[in-house]
């Protein structure tokens, strides 16, 4: 599944991972964001939509989560303690969702169970850099990290090409 972090001008976001998952015997899922977001103060909200499920057939859920790239991972917590997680805003937030299919007395090969329209929600802190970019004669290319806003007015003779999932800036000069 991959995932779409969406980062709202009154500092609050949402993660919605994109697709359905299907659950067989013995299946395992995990949703890691491949990238540590900035900014992040709390998570609020937690949904998904699991379909298939019976009372001796279910979905166990999970999530682990590190504040900063270098950072050891979390205990493994069920998912309703996701909302009650504290976070250092100033360290980047990286999470893990875990689902694994439970067979209570029996294996049912027959059911199966599929997860979509998973989302968290919550609050975070925009970002801002003090750095200035000077470009140099004779280097064709300068990489400038930036926060969550950038306003270009004006920009002549050069190509500029973003990436917000890397959450960098290059600026190419043009002869």
């Amino acid at each position: 599944m991959y995932y779409l972090l969406d980062k709202k001008y009154d500092e609050t976001f949402t993660i919605n991972f994109i697709g359905t998952e299907q659950f067989n015997v013995g299946n395992k899922l995990f949703l890691t964001m491949p990238e540590c977001v900035k900014g992040i103060v709390n998570i609020t909200s937690f949904v998904d939509a699991v379909n298939g499920e019976t009372s001796n057939v279910y979905l166990k859920k999970y999530f682990r989560y590190k504040n900063g790239v270098s950072e050891e991972w979390s205990e493994t917590q069920p998912i309703e303690q996701l909302t009650g997680i504290t976070i250092c805003s100033r360290k980047c937030l990286q999470l893990e969702i875990i689902y694994f299919r439970v067979d209570d007395g029996n294996n049912f090969p027959n059911i199966v169970i599929t997860v979509s329209n998973i989302s968290i929600g919550g609050t975070f802190k925009f970002t801002s850099s003090d750095s200035q970019l000077v470009l140099k004669s004779g280097d064709t290319t300068q990489i400038l990290e930036i926060g969550d806003v950038l306003k270009i007015f004006k920009i002549d003779a050069f190509e500029v090409i973003s990436t917000a999932k890397y959450n960098i800036l290059f600026i190419n000069v043009s002869p």
